[in-house]
């Protein structure tokens, strides 16, 4: 009968050991959630209406890789920067390829920031992929009250051939 009694003792420190872990774990969670939720802003950055970055001619050399776009804002805001990606697919719906600037920031900045007055500013766009692009899409960035958008409903999408296009 003694050792019926240490059998059933034993097990229940095991299921007070379990309870206590899953305990412990259920409330470490709770403060990586809590912590975690403050890093996500609260209110949703849009980008606003009238943003329109257009790309007025371009240049693809399918030889050296590189892509020359000229800009010209003809929206309300000031674009300061924009992202490109590339597809090699012209069936594709979407760009894949990230066509990388030369900074480290990771999206290509305009020297001056492109004011919306009819002035136009040229990029050149290195692509060192083997395959020649078919087209891309140029995502504009602006800055408005001190807050940073990137415009992803202001996407522009360009055809790209081995032509000079104006």
């Amino acid at each position: 009968m003694l050792t019926q009694i240490k059998l059933s003792k034993k097990g229940l420190s095991e299921v007070v050991g379990y309870v206590l872990l899953i305990s412990f774990a259920v409330i470490i969670g709770a403060m990586v959630y809590a912590w975690m939720s403050s890093y996500i802003p609260k209110e949703k950055t849009e980008c606003p209406e009238d943003v329109s970055l257009i790309v007025k001619s371009y240049s693809y050399d399918c030889i050296s890789k590189k892509l020359e776009i000229e800009f010209q804002n003809k929206g309300l805001f000031n674009v300061f920067a924009f992202k490109i990606k590339g597809s090699i697919d012209p069936n594709r719906e979407k760009a894949t390829i990230e066509l990388p600037p030369d900074n480290p920031v990771g999206y290509h900045i305009f020297p001056i920031p492109l004011s919306p007055d009819g002035t136009t500013q040229t990029k050149t766009i290195n692509y060192d992929g083997g395959t020649n692009l078919a087209f891309v899409e140029i995502s504009p960035y602006i800055i408005e009250d001190e807050k940073y958008y990137i415009c992803s409903d202001a996407i522009i999408k360009q055809e790209v051939s081995c032509a000079v296009v104006n």
